[in-house]
């Protein structure tokens, strides 16, 4: 009686090129996932390295305001908040001092740092040119200002007006107790009255 038999399924004979292929597939997958990984982490430090430059120039101010306002970055960036606020009201900041805190709040903003929403250097005395200079490093993200009391004059108010004219993003702006001229005052006023949503206290 015959006996019919399955065919028994080769083993495929995996040559050298074969072998190398698979292996090099492998490799490639895995040096594709370290490079994820490496831009990941080098994205987490590049920003962890952006907040604490901040933190270091305000601490360097070496006044109480400043310190404050560190320690409260600080505390948002451990709670991976997305925004701050930086209030550095009566600091005494030099003029020295207020370039270096605008070119750090640049840097965390190239960097892909939190955004910040409010801002203010009220009561610290300024002149125009420092406070223009302070306009220009601020990001497309902020949505209050506060310059009350800053010694500025005309001049300081017409930059203020061309800047505000381009933050669509500004919701108040608190510029009173400056040496504003009535005509510079009624400009900011109608700047309030024309663009909606815009607060301006002068």
């Amino acid at each position: 009686m015959s006996q019919n038999y399955l065919p028994i399924a080769k083993p495929k004979n995996l040559t050298r090129r074969g072998l190398l292929k698979k292996g090099s597939v492998t490799l490639i997958g895995l040096t594709a996932m370290l490079q994820g990984s490496t831009r990941l982490l080098n994205a987490e430090e590049s920003t962890e390295m952006t907040i604490v430059t901040l933190v270091n120039v305000l601490k360097s101010t070496q006044n109480s305001v400043c310190e404050a306002a560190a320690n409260r970055l600080m505390l948002g960036h451990e709670k991976n908040r997305s925004n701050y606020d930086l209030h550095l009201r009566r600091a005494s900041l030099s003029s020295t001092e207020i370039e270096q805190i605008a070119a750090a709040i640049q840097a965390v903003h190239h960097q892909g740092g939190p955004a910040l929403h409010s801002v203010s250097l009220s009561y610290n005395n300024l002149s125009d040119q420092v406070m223009m200079n302070f306009l220009k490093a601020l990001p497309p993200t902020l949505t209050e200002l506060g310059l009350v009391q800053c010694g500025l004059s005309d001049t300081g108010g017409e930059a203020l007006l061309a800047w505000a004219s381009g933050a669509t993003k500004l919701q108040m702006i608190c510029v009173e107790q400056n040496a504003f001229s009535q005509h510079i005052k009624g400009k900011l006023s109608a700047l309030g009255q024309q663009r909606l949503g815009l607060l301006v206290v002068v």
